[in-house]
């Protein structure tokens, strides 16, 4: 879990949600090795800017991250937004504020004298890029909502993109002394071990006090930040499902947390474990449909459940137990045939 600094920042001071999202995210995902500053404020003779989110990490480096809380779409190399250009330009914004915090930090102290800043847009409420990437934007500059649910990852690949010189405990207690000149910060890597350790233990005990309680009732709706332990209890349910014999479909929006919540779970033929997608198409009684290499976003949305809802009476497969996570990528018509499979 990353360090959030100072620990006791208030995170409904933050403009919109978009950004406490993207904040929770990387605070509960990243390793204890992370800081997270939200909201860094920074004046480079010029002009006062706001930052709105920098991480740093004593051996991988320094991001920064602006978050967009718009569903942006990309043409001819711009961004829009409500089909008017977005001013400034998400990239353009992130790359000026990383280049004027790197000029603060390189001129501040000389353990920081060759440290490299990364950038990066957040678009939390963003499933997929709309549109083709300029040619001067590296994927790894773009985090979705699903490269947060990874955000570890998604971070580690932004920052080593390019090789730098490592910032080291010493150089991170200076750059957090720039950045938060009133926050006592001593980098101890075991007292962060330890604190992520006791930070784990209470959410562990939150979600077992939580799945007690799901027994008693035919639907239950779980809602909670980034990091609250949603999908570890999505797994739990599932197991507790299974130990009472009941065939069980545990399904999510996209495949990659698919894959993950397989390879958490048993594999038995009592649980069906994928992407809201593929399971649908391949029920029992299903008709095949032909995905073409070419189908983006509108054949989906179009052609594929166009073909779903035609043939869900024809579909045999039924389930006592049904758990989607993340669901509120999910269309209200497809929750409503996920409920035409539970048996009566």
């Amino acid at each position: 879990m990353g360090t959030l600094l100072p620990e006791d920042f208030p995170l409904a001071s933050l403009k919109n949600d978009a950004e406490r999202m993207v904040v929770e995210a990387l605070c509960d995902r990243l390793n204890d090795s992370w800081v997270v500053l939200p909201s860094v404020g920074l004046s480079d003779g010029d002009r006062d800017r706001e930052i709105d989110v920098v991480v740093a990490h004593p051996r991988d480096g320094v991001a920064v991250v602006e978050v967009k809380g718009h569903r942006p779409v990309i043409r001819g190399g711009r961004w829009y937004a409500h089909d008017k250009p977005m001013e400034p330009q998400p990239l353009g914004q992130a790359r000026d504020n990383a280049y004027a915090l790197r000029a603060r930090v390189r001129a501040f102290h000389p353990s920081l004298r060759n440290v490299r800043v990364e950038y990066a847009v957040a678009l939390p409420n963003v499933a997929e890029i709309d549109g083709r990437l300029p040619p001067d934007v590296h994927r790894t500059q773009v985090l979705t909502h699903r490269d947060l649910v990874d955000c570890l990852e998604s971070i580690e690949r932004l920052v080593f993109r390019r090789s730098g010189q490592p910032l080291g405990d010493s150089g991170l207690q200076q750059l957090v002394a720039l950045l938060r000149p009133t926050c006592t910060f001593q980098y101890e890597a075991e007292a962060r071990a330890r604190l992520a350790r006791s930070r784990l233990d209470i959410v562990c005990s939150q979600q077992v006090q939580a799945l007690e309680s799901l027994d008693l009732n035919r639907r239950v709706c779980v809602t909670g930040s980034a990091g609250t332990g949603k999908t570890r209890l999505a797994v739990s349910w599932a197991l507790r499902a299974l130990l009472r014999d009941e065939r069980t479909l545990l399904t999510c929006f996209n495949i990659p947390l698919a894959e993950d919540l397989q390879r958490r779970l048993p594999d038995t033929d009592d649980l069906r474990i994928g992407a809201f997608h593929d399971v649908a198409l391949h029920l029992s009684g299903m008709p095949p449909l032909e995905i073409p290499t070419d189908a983006d976003r509108e054949w989906w949305d179009s052609v594929e459940i166009g073909h779903l809802h035609a043939h869900w009476h024809e579909v045999t497969d039924r389930f006592d137990t049904i758990i989607v996570d993340e669901a509120q990528d999910f269309r209200p018509s497809w929750i409503e045939l996920l409920t035409r499979l539970l048996d009566p």
